[in-house]
């Protein structure tokens, strides 16, 4: 895809919420996730696979930017299972 996009230097995202990341016995699940991706990649392009928590992009790039402040409100507020479903405050 990249290749067709004439995009040089791509990235691929795990994206999840920090809840989830948590769930089994309060270990993190995401490096399981990240090797197995990685595994199948050629050597130059392992690092090009990342992982992220929703909550982590909420940190870095929407809380704080009053032009992001309906979306701030829309993850300080989304619901999940009748609880937030973001750490986001």
């Amino acid at each position: 895809m990249s290749k067709l996009e004439e995009i040089p230097k791509w990235y691929v995202v795990n994206l999840r919420n920090q809840h989830v990341m948590h769930l089994r016995q309060g270990r993190p699940e995401a490096m399981p996730v990240v090797r197995n991706v990685r595994s199948f990649l050629r050597g130059e392009y392992k690092q090009r696979f990342i992982h992220r928590t929703w909550e982590n992009i909420f940190d870095r790039v929407i809380k704080g930017d009053e032009q992001l402040a309906d979306l701030s409100w829309y993850m300080k507020t989304k619901s999940l299972n009748c609880g937030r479903a973001f750490n986001c405050f």
